[in-house]
Order: C-alpha cells, then sequence, then structure tokens
C-alpha cells in the first residue's frame, strides 16, 4: 500500500482504478456489503447507481459512503476506511517515496 503524508498523519491509500482494483480490494477488505464489507459497484454520473463507472460502497455508521472511479480510498491512522476526490485528496496528503 502507498502511504501519504499530511504533517504527522500518515494514511494508507490507493486509488480507485480499473488497473488498480486488486490493490484497492486488499486495503479496503472488498467483499459483501450485507456482511459489512465494502463491496464494488458500477456508478454513474454524480453517484447513481445505473452509470457504467467503476464505484466502491463503503459502509460506515448505519450508512454509506460512495466512491466513484478516481477518487482515493484510505484507511485513517485511526483504521477507518474513507474516499475522496482525487483533487481535493492530492491536495491534501503528500506521497514521500
Amino acid at each position: 500500500m502507498a502511504k501519504y503524508y499530511n504533517d504527522d498523519v500518515v494514511v494508507e491509500a490507493e486509488r480507485l482504478l480499473w488497473d488498480n482494483w486488486d490493490n484497492v480490494c486488499v486495503l479496503a477488505g472488498v467483499g459483501n456489503l450485507v456482511d459489512g464489507k465494502p463491496e464494488g459497484c458500477f456508478v454513474g454520473h454524480n453517484g447513481s447507481e445505473d452509470g457504467g463507472n467503476m464505484g466502491l460502497i463503503i459502509p460506515r455508521d448505519g450508512a454509506c459512503q460512495v466512491a466513484c472511479e478516481g477518487d482515493y480510498v484510505f484507511r485513517s491512522q485511526y483504521g477507518t476506511l474513507f474516499s475522496m476526490p482525487s483533487e481535493r485528496f492530492e491536495q491534501t496528503y503528500d506521497r514521500r517515496v
């Protein structure tokens, strides 16, 4: 997993892309939504569920967050799974090699 930094905060993150799907699955622990695990899906424009772009449904606190193709999926320093649009993520975090 790639590590990204914001001051003293370190997160593991992967960009949600077809050629990176296996890495996203490992990071997110993808499985079945009914089992409380993130699940892959297809999303349309603005997150509707009727499109041809890849997505990831992330269950959290009785609700779900939908990551859309191109977003970053990451674990916070506390282990919580989130997604963030790529532009915002890249402005917030730096990747250090």
